[in-house]
């Protein structure tokens, strides 16, 4: 799998009594995920962070994974592998 960086959009939400002001702030957020890139579909792109190896009768297992909407996401770059490989 590659290591990748999605650069994308989220949503920002504020609970009860939200004044006009308030309200009017509210803006998308920016985000920064780099993790594993498990799959990229038309309609998302799926990253996966932290393996474990040989956890479930041999197989890969990972501590999280996140599925982004397609629509979100601005850019998705690549990272370069260090001198080891990582």
């Amino acid at each position: 799998m590659d290591k990748v960086e999605v650069i994308w959009m989220d949503a920002c939400i504020e609970e009860a009594h939200i004044s006009n002001e308030m309200a009017d702030a509210l803006v998308a957020l920016e985000r920064r995920q780099v993790g594993y890139l498990f799959k990229e579909t038309e309609e998302e792109v799926v990253l996966v962070y932290g393996t474990i190896e040989n956890i479930f009768k041999g197989a890969m297992a990972f501590d999280l994974a996140i599925a982004i909407p397609k629509g979100c996401v601005k850019k998705i770059t690549r990272l370069r592998e260090d001198k080891n490989g990582d």
